[in-house]
């Protein structure tokens, strides 16, 4: 099996999947994980802490240390 050009492992959580785009939206990379931005927040884990990543935020991939993205549900207040 040959490797594509434009093939990244990233982590969601716990789970590894396999992108063949370099750019990808924040609410892409939820759904890959069964998941929407109306119910969960996606965050990029890198060295020294968290950045929080928006629904429409472009991530790109290519540069060093994007792969590793954590989940939290959104916290839902009444009234």
């Amino acid at each position: 099996m040959t490797k594509h050009e434009d093939e990244y492992k990233i982590k969601i959580d716990k789970d590894v999947y396999e992108v063949n785009q370099k750019l990808i939206t924040g609410s892409k990379i939820l759904a890959l994980a069964g998941l929407t931005s109306e119910e969960y927040d996606l965050r990029l884990k890198k060295k020294g802490g968290q950045t929080l990543i928006g629904p429409n935020d472009q991530v790109d991939l290519s540069e060093p240390g994007i792969e590793k993205f954590v989940t939290f549900k959104k916290e839902t207040s009444e009234g």
